[in-house]
């Protein structure tokens, strides 16, 4: 049996598409397949450089990032790059566009995927928006670890009555843009307590928090990742809201909230987006229309049951984590063999 020494660096091993897209599928493959030899870092150690067949480096786009790659190309190593975002149009509403959008990080990331063997990216938006600067490049959706993740037991006589919204800081103009929405669904329907878990600081405490009803919103920190999964199942939200800006960056973003969701056994209300269409959620084309699903589906708790089903099986039959990681195992294997 040949054996493939797999290097796998992420700038950032702890975070969360890391945890998607680096050190948790990858490291879930150096349990299940005897023939990778798989070792981690965030920087390069040339030791590593040479020991290894083939690179995976995921989302790189800094000058070092790319120097990285350009030295493994040199060994005559073989590399692998990720993307989980389209960092060639972050908007200017973004608070990391100031990181990305200079031209030389715009220069790496491009030169970057000009020089993999192979792109992997997590939806078929973002491959269509990268395919100009590679075409070997294929869709490895984000998917779920269901050794991690387990299945939820949901009372459905005995649900919690509330609408969940969890997110980072690069969701702040998602959330302005929506403030008028989500405030007259917490006025209308205030039997319903509605969660606002992460963001940025900031914004949450000083304009939302300030502007939304004090007695039925309430607002949680971002935790490490693991016990943010664990904070989602034991709030136990029947309804997951995701509103979205229509701009080229969210339209290439993964489906990965409405994963979790119905992973905590919760019904998506997402936008009208080509990588939102999925079984059992529910797409909003406006944002008069996010406001009119929400209201809806809250007024309507037998559709919970259906919608959440249909997710659930869809996400069980072809998202759970082992599946993907054949295709993560069948790419590993083509790139080796190219030499």
């Amino acid at each position: 049996m040949k054996k493939i020494n797999l290097y796998q660096i992420s700038p950032n091993k702890s975070d969360i598409t890391s945890f998607y897209r680096g050190v948790g599928p990858y490291g879930k493959l150096a349990q299940s397949c005897k023939d990778l030899d798989i070792r981690f870092d965030e920087k390069l150690d040339i030791a590593q450089a040479f020991w290894c067949d083939v690179l995976v480096m995921q989302r790189p786009f800094l000058p070092e990032h790319l120097n990285i790659i350009q030295t493994l190309k040199q060994l005559g190593k073989k590399v692998i790059v990720d993307y989980d975002d389209d960092v060639t149009n972050v908007p200017e509403h973004n608070p990391h566009q100031a990181a990305y959008n200079t031209q030389e990080v715009q220069f790496a990331i491009k030169s970057s995927i000009q020089l993999a063997d192979m792109v992997t990216v997590s939806t078929e938006t973002l491959k269509t928006e990268l395919a100009q600067y590679n075409k070997k490049i294929v869709v490895v959706p984000n998917a779920l670890d269901s050794d991690l993740i387990k299945d939820p037991e949901i009372d459905w006589a005995k649900r919690n009555r509330m609408v969940l919204w969890r997110g980072g800081e690069s969701h702040t103009n998602d959330l302005i843009q929506h403030q008028t929405q989500l405030l007259n669904l917490a006025k209308n329907h205030p039997e319903w307590l509605f969660e606002y878990f992460g963001g940025d600081k900031t914004y949450m405490n000083q304009i939302l928090k300030v502007l939304m009803p004090k007695g039925n919103t309430h607002f949680s920190k971002t935790q490490s990742m693991l016990q943010y999964l664990k904070i989602m199942k034991q709030m136990a939200a029947p309804i997951m809201i995701v509103p979205l800006v229509d701009d080229v960056f969210n339209r290439s973003k993964s489906n990965i909230a409405w994963i979790e969701g119905t992973m905590n056994g919760s019904v998506a209300i997402v936008p009208d987006m080509d990588s939102w269409k999925a079984p059992g959620i529910i797409n909003y084309t406006s944002h008069d229309d996010f406001e009119y699903q929400v209201s809806n589906l809250i007024s309507n708790p037998l559709l919970l049951r259906g919608n959440w089903e249909a997710s659930f099986d869809y996400i069980k039959n072809n998202l759970d984590l082992k599946r993907v990681n054949k295709l993560r195992y069948e790419i590993i294997n083509a790139v080796y063999e190219s030499r």
